[in-house]
Formats: C-alpha cells, structure tokens, sequence
C-alpha cells in the first residue's frame, strides 16, 4: 500500500481504526467504543535512531520502564 500525506488507511465498520500522515506527523488513531491494544512480550518504542526511551515489560507485574530505568511498577497490566 502507498499513499500520498493525509490519506487515510481506515479500518473497521465505523472507520474506528485511522492511519496516516500529514506531511509532517504520522498518527494512529483510535476511536471506536474500545480500547487500542499493543500486544506483546516486550514492546519497545525506538527513535529513528533506534534508541529505545521506553519499554514495556512483562505485563502480569505491570512495569513500566522510562530511559531505560524504572519508573512504575504495579500488581496490575498496563
């Protein structure tokens, strides 16, 4: 799939899922009546230079790690 800036991929009855750029900013929108999941073992968040500011770790003791340092931790998946 190609598309040019703003248009849209769209997704679901309701158009509840949208993907796209602007030109200058790239956008995953949901807005249906749930929620949008990322599922995963170890999901990672990387800069263009593959820097990684944050992951998200083992969900059944919900941390939360910011800069490669921990910032939350809770009994409960983020």
């Amino acid at each position: 799939i190609k598309l040019t800036d703003n248009d849209k991929i769209l997704l679901g009855t309701g158009d509840d899922l949208k993907i796209y750029h602007d030109g200058q900013h790239s956008y995953l929108l949901e807005g249906g009546t749930g929620a949008l999941k990322l599922k995963g073992d170890d999901i990672r968040l990387e800069d263009a230079d593959g820097n990684n500011p944050s992951n998200f770790l083992d969900s059944l003791n919900g941390e939360f790690y910011m800069n490669f340092q921990e910032s939350v931790t809770s009994n409960f998946a983020l």
